[in-house]
Protein backbone atom coordinates (compact mmCIF):
# COMPACT_ATOMS: atom_id res chain seq x y z
CA UNK A 1 0.00 0.00 0.00
CA UNK A 2 2.78 2.40 0.96
CA UNK A 3 4.52 1.54 -2.31
CA UNK A 4 1.40 2.47 -4.23
CA UNK A 5 1.15 5.83 -2.42
CA UNK A 6 4.82 6.59 -3.09
CA UNK A 7 4.43 5.75 -6.77
CA UNK A 8 1.32 7.97 -6.95
CA UNK A 9 3.18 10.92 -5.40
CA UNK A 10 6.13 10.47 -7.76
CA UNK A 11 3.80 10.38 -10.76
CA UNK A 12 1.99 13.51 -9.54
CA UNK A 13 5.30 15.31 -8.99
CA UNK A 14 6.49 14.42 -12.49
CA UNK A 15 3.21 15.59 -13.99
CA UNK A 16 3.55 18.95 -12.19
CA UNK A 17 7.12 19.30 -13.47
CA UNK A 18 6.03 18.56 -17.04
CA UNK A 19 3.14 21.04 -16.79
CA UNK A 20 5.49 23.71 -15.42
CA UNK A 21 7.92 23.10 -18.29
CA UNK A 22 5.17 23.33 -20.90
CA UNK A 23 3.80 26.50 -19.32
CA UNK A 24 7.26 28.04 -19.27
CA UNK A 25 8.09 27.15 -22.87
CA UNK A 26 4.82 28.21 -24.48
CA UNK A 27 4.86 32.01 -24.95
CA UNK A 28 1.86 33.98 -23.87
CA UNK A 29 -0.43 34.64 -26.79
CA UNK A 30 -1.16 38.33 -27.04
CA UNK A 31 -2.94 40.46 -29.59
CA UNK A 32 -0.09 41.95 -31.62
CA UNK A 33 -2.42 43.87 -33.91
CA UNK A 34 -2.20 47.40 -32.59
CA UNK A 35 -4.22 50.25 -34.05
CA UNK A 36 -1.83 53.09 -34.77
CA UNK A 37 -2.84 56.74 -34.29
CA UNK A 38 -2.79 57.46 -38.02
CA UNK A 39 -5.12 54.50 -38.65
CA UNK A 40 -7.60 55.90 -36.15
CA UNK A 41 -7.37 59.30 -37.86
CA UNK A 42 -8.08 57.80 -41.27
CA UNK A 43 -11.07 55.89 -39.89
CA UNK A 44 -12.39 59.12 -38.37
CA UNK A 45 -11.99 60.85 -41.75
CA UNK A 46 -14.01 58.11 -43.47
CA UNK A 47 -16.97 58.92 -41.19
CA UNK A 48 -16.71 62.70 -41.49
CA UNK A 49 -19.05 65.05 -43.33
CA UNK A 50 -18.44 67.55 -46.13
CA UNK A 51 -21.44 69.74 -46.84
CA UNK A 52 -22.03 71.31 -50.23
CA UNK A 53 -21.37 74.81 -48.95
CA UNK A 54 -17.69 73.81 -48.83
CA UNK A 55 -17.51 73.01 -52.55
CA UNK A 56 -17.01 76.63 -53.55
CA UNK A 57 -13.70 76.80 -51.69
CA UNK A 58 -12.33 74.27 -54.18
CA UNK A 59 -14.42 74.83 -57.30
CA UNK A 60 -14.18 78.61 -57.08
CA UNK A 61 -17.77 79.35 -58.10
CA UNK A 62 -21.36 78.23 -57.63
CA UNK A 63 -22.16 75.14 -59.71
CA UNK A 64 -25.36 73.13 -59.82
CA UNK A 65 -25.37 70.17 -57.43
CA UNK A 66 -25.61 67.62 -60.27
CA UNK A 67 -22.20 68.73 -61.57
CA UNK A 68 -20.58 70.09 -58.40
CA UNK A 69 -20.60 66.88 -56.34
CA UNK A 70 -18.75 64.60 -58.83
CA UNK A 71 -16.33 67.41 -59.75
CA UNK A 72 -15.53 68.01 -56.10
CA UNK A 73 -15.00 64.31 -55.36
CA UNK A 74 -12.69 63.91 -58.35
CA UNK A 75 -10.61 66.89 -57.26
CA UNK A 76 -10.24 65.36 -53.81
CA UNK A 77 -8.95 62.18 -55.47
CA UNK A 78 -6.41 64.11 -57.55
CA UNK A 79 -5.38 65.98 -54.41
CA UNK A 80 -4.72 63.05 -52.08
CA UNK A 81 -2.76 61.33 -54.84
CA UNK A 82 -0.60 64.42 -55.21
CA UNK A 83 -0.15 64.68 -51.45
CA UNK A 84 0.92 61.03 -51.36
CA UNK A 85 3.49 61.56 -54.11
CA UNK A 86 4.83 64.62 -52.31
CA UNK A 87 5.32 62.62 -49.12
CA UNK A 88 6.83 59.68 -51.03
CA UNK A 89 9.54 62.02 -52.29
CA UNK A 90 9.95 63.83 -48.98
CA UNK A 91 10.57 60.77 -46.79
CA UNK A 92 13.25 59.54 -49.21
CA UNK A 93 15.00 62.91 -49.27
CA UNK A 94 14.19 63.57 -52.93
CA UNK A 95 13.46 67.00 -54.38
CA UNK A 96 9.81 68.18 -54.65
CA UNK A 97 7.73 67.29 -57.70
CA UNK A 98 7.60 70.80 -59.13
CA UNK A 99 5.16 71.85 -61.88
CA UNK A 100 3.26 69.22 -63.80
CA UNK A 101 5.20 67.49 -66.56
CA UNK A 102 4.11 65.79 -69.80
CA UNK A 103 3.31 62.09 -69.75
CA UNK A 104 6.43 60.00 -69.17
CA UNK A 105 6.79 57.12 -71.57
CA UNK A 106 8.55 53.90 -70.64
CA UNK A 107 12.30 54.30 -70.24
CA UNK A 108 14.46 52.71 -72.92
CA UNK A 109 17.47 52.41 -70.61
CA UNK A 110 18.75 48.89 -70.09
CA UNK A 111 19.79 47.44 -66.71
CA UNK A 112 23.43 48.41 -67.19
CA UNK A 113 22.50 51.99 -67.98
CA UNK A 114 20.02 52.15 -65.10
CA UNK A 115 22.76 51.07 -62.71
CA UNK A 116 24.85 54.12 -63.63
CA UNK A 117 22.25 56.87 -63.17
CA UNK A 118 21.68 58.82 -59.96
CA UNK A 119 19.01 57.61 -57.54
CA UNK A 120 17.04 60.83 -58.18
CA UNK A 121 16.95 60.05 -61.91
CA UNK A 122 15.97 56.46 -61.21
CA UNK A 123 13.04 57.63 -59.09
CA UNK A 124 11.88 60.01 -61.82
CA UNK A 125 11.70 57.05 -64.19
CA UNK A 126 9.78 54.91 -61.68
CA UNK A 127 7.43 57.39 -59.98
CA UNK A 128 3.73 56.50 -60.33
CA UNK A 129 1.94 58.84 -62.71
CA UNK A 130 -1.70 59.67 -63.37
CA UNK A 131 -3.32 61.05 -66.51
CA UNK A 132 -5.13 63.68 -64.41
CA UNK A 133 -1.86 65.03 -62.97
CA UNK A 134 0.17 65.65 -66.12
CA UNK A 135 0.71 68.81 -68.11
CA UNK A 136 -1.99 69.69 -70.66
CA UNK A 137 -4.35 66.94 -69.50
CA UNK A 138 -8.06 67.34 -70.26
CA UNK A 139 -9.33 66.43 -66.79
CA UNK A 140 -8.17 69.15 -64.39
CA UNK A 141 -6.18 72.38 -64.18
CA UNK A 142 -3.06 72.37 -62.03
CA UNK A 143 -4.15 75.56 -60.23
CA UNK A 144 -7.49 73.95 -59.34
CA UNK A 145 -5.81 70.83 -57.93
CA UNK A 146 -3.41 73.07 -56.00
CA UNK A 147 -6.42 74.82 -54.47
CA UNK A 148 -7.96 71.46 -53.57
CA UNK A 149 -4.71 70.33 -51.91
CA UNK A 150 -4.76 73.45 -49.73
CA UNK A 151 -8.36 72.62 -48.81
CA UNK A 152 -7.45 69.05 -47.83
CA UNK A 153 -4.42 70.16 -45.81
CA UNK A 154 -6.65 72.58 -43.89
CA UNK A 155 -9.76 70.42 -43.56
CA UNK A 156 -8.16 66.99 -43.23
CA UNK A 157 -4.47 67.28 -42.28
CA UNK A 158 -4.65 63.61 -41.30
CA UNK A 159 -4.41 62.70 -45.00
CA UNK A 160 -0.87 64.01 -45.36
CA UNK A 161 0.00 62.71 -41.91
CA UNK A 162 -1.23 59.23 -42.86
CA UNK A 163 0.93 59.06 -45.97
CA UNK A 164 3.93 60.45 -44.09
CA UNK A 165 3.72 58.12 -41.09
CA UNK A 166 3.10 54.99 -43.14
CA UNK A 167 5.93 55.78 -45.54
CA UNK A 168 8.30 56.63 -42.69
CA UNK A 169 7.53 53.30 -41.04
CA UNK A 170 8.15 51.52 -44.34
CA UNK A 171 11.48 53.27 -44.93
CA UNK A 172 12.83 53.16 -41.36
CA UNK A 173 16.64 53.47 -41.57
CA UNK A 174 17.13 51.93 -44.99
CA UNK A 175 19.57 53.42 -47.45
CA UNK A 176 17.72 54.91 -50.41
CA UNK A 177 18.90 52.86 -53.37
CA UNK A 178 17.12 51.33 -56.36
CA UNK A 179 15.65 48.43 -54.36
CA UNK A 180 14.42 50.83 -51.70
CA UNK A 181 12.79 53.07 -54.29
CA UNK A 182 10.97 50.08 -55.82
CA UNK A 183 9.82 48.86 -52.39
CA UNK A 184 8.65 52.34 -51.36
CA UNK A 185 6.64 52.77 -54.55
CA UNK A 186 4.96 49.42 -53.92
CA UNK A 187 4.19 50.50 -50.35
CA UNK A 188 2.87 53.85 -51.57
CA UNK A 189 0.37 52.12 -53.85
CA UNK A 190 -0.84 49.97 -50.93
CA UNK A 191 -1.29 53.07 -48.77
CA UNK A 192 -3.07 54.89 -51.58
CA UNK A 193 -5.57 52.03 -51.84
CA UNK A 194 -6.45 52.44 -48.15
CA UNK A 195 -6.80 56.21 -48.51
CA UNK A 196 -9.00 55.74 -51.57
CA UNK A 197 -11.26 53.42 -49.58
CA UNK A 198 -11.51 56.01 -46.79
CA UNK A 199 -12.50 58.73 -49.26
CA UNK A 200 -15.07 56.46 -50.85
CA UNK A 201 -16.63 56.02 -47.40
CA UNK A 202 -16.34 59.77 -46.82
CA UNK A 203 -18.25 60.41 -50.03
CA UNK A 204 -21.22 58.34 -48.86
CA UNK A 205 -21.02 59.68 -45.32
CA UNK A 206 -21.14 63.22 -46.72
CA UNK A 207 -24.07 62.31 -48.98
CA UNK A 208 -26.00 61.05 -45.95
CA UNK A 209 -25.33 64.09 -43.79
CA UNK A 210 -26.14 66.46 -46.69
CA UNK A 211 -29.47 64.67 -47.14
CA UNK A 212 -30.17 65.13 -43.45
CA UNK A 213 -29.22 68.80 -43.73
CA UNK A 214 -31.63 69.20 -46.66
CA UNK A 215 -34.46 67.63 -44.66
CA UNK A 216 -33.84 69.99 -41.76
CA UNK A 217 -33.83 72.98 -44.11
CA UNK A 218 -37.16 71.98 -45.63
CA UNK A 219 -38.72 71.64 -42.16
CA UNK A 220 -37.59 75.17 -41.32
CA UNK A 221 -39.15 76.48 -44.57
CA UNK A 222 -42.52 74.94 -43.72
Amino acid sequence: MWLAIVLLLVAYSNAEAINSTITATIPEVTNSTKTLPEDKQLEKLSKSCILENEYKEVLGCDIARFFARPMFNLLLQYSYRTIGLEELRSVQGLRPRGPWKPWRYESKLNETELATILIEQYYEIREPQYLELIKDNTFALEKTVTKAIKYLDRRFPEVRNYFRKKLQRALENRKVDRDTVDDMIKKFLEIEDRVEKAFEDLKWSSFACQSEEDRRSKKVEY
